[in-house]
């Protein structure tokens, strides 16, 4: 996807665009605080019928899919 990425990320190996590089090697990770997320800009509007999540060993119990038409929640 190699999409634009923001959100609160971490430094080094685990930065928000990790997230989206299409690289299984890779990933983003975020503090273990609540809450957490991470923004992908599509360019575009997008139709989304599907997303994929790959979890860590330390993963969340829970997560929301939120869109929208200009980036703002």
């Amino acid at each position: 996807m190699n999409r634009p990425v923001d959100g609160v990320v971490h430094t080094g190996r685990f930065v928000g665009s990790a997230a989206v590089d299409g690289n299984a090697g890779t990933r983003w990770s975020s503090a273990a605080a609540d809450p957490q997320w991470i923004s992908v800009d599509l360019g575009s509007s997008q139709s989304i019928c599907q997303v994929g999540l790959s979890w860590e060993t330390a993963y969340a119990t829970a997560y929301q899919l939120q869109t929208s038409p200009d980036g703002t929640p």
